[in-house]
């Protein structure tokens, strides 16, 4: 179960998932993730889920990469920022 772990000032509830090569941020309350680019992660949380964030959260507490088939994530950790900058923008 995805659980509360860091959140940022934007209001994403932040869980690292570990992918074989890589490390997935995700929000555990609208569901937008990030793996390389942050994108939608770096923008004010929605406080729903659309489907698609949904989706990735479900496929993610399953153990599953949200969009790479076959890939298998590990379970969620606390997330950890390396830089505040990653989190907390200029």
């Amino acid at each position: 179960m995805l659980s509360l772990l860091a959140v940022d000032r934007r209001g994403h509830q932040l869980i690292a998932f570990e992918a074989p090569t890589t490390t997935l941020v995700a929000c555990a309350v609208c569901g937008c993730w990030a793996e390389h680019l942050p994108r939608n992660i770096l923008l004010q949380c929605a406080g729903t889920k659309e489907r698609a964030g949904a989706q990735a959260l479900a496929k993610l507490a399953a153990g599953r990469h949200p969009t790479k088939v076959g890939v298998r994530v590990g379970a969620g950790r606390p997330f950890e920022p390396v830089a505040r900058l990653v989190l907390d923008g200029p």
